[in-house]
């Protein structure tokens, strides 16, 4: 999600800077396609690779707490998905936490 306000800056930054007049038609393709877009973001949020790759920007800001709850989050939601991968990661965080 944290993507989708630069993607609705960037529509309303080229529509100003490219010099056209917004007709009605054009503010009407705009907004569809931002529902599309919001759309496309909402299905993606709930997916087990969201959640794996939120997990690891926590990470990457040394976040881990975070990163656990994700994991853990991600662990009990999708209890299948790559379960071994997962667990690891949780322990090893977990263990970081700690400290």
């Amino acid at each position: 999600m944290k993507h989708f306000p630069k993607i609705i800056l960037l529509l309303v930054l080229i529509s100003c800077f490219s010099g056209c007049n917004l007709n009605s038609k054009e503010i009407i393709e705009l907004r569809n396609e931002i529902r599309y877009l919001e759309t496309e973001l909402s299905s993606v949020q709930g997916s087990p690779g969201y959640l794996f790759g939120e997990a690891f920007e926590h990470v990457d800001a040394e976040d881990y707490a975070e990163a656990v709850n994700l994991l853990n989050e991600l662990k009990i939601n999708f209890p299948e998905w790559n379960k071994k991968i997962v667990e690891e990661y949780i322990n090893n965080y977990s263990k970081l936490v700690k400290k």
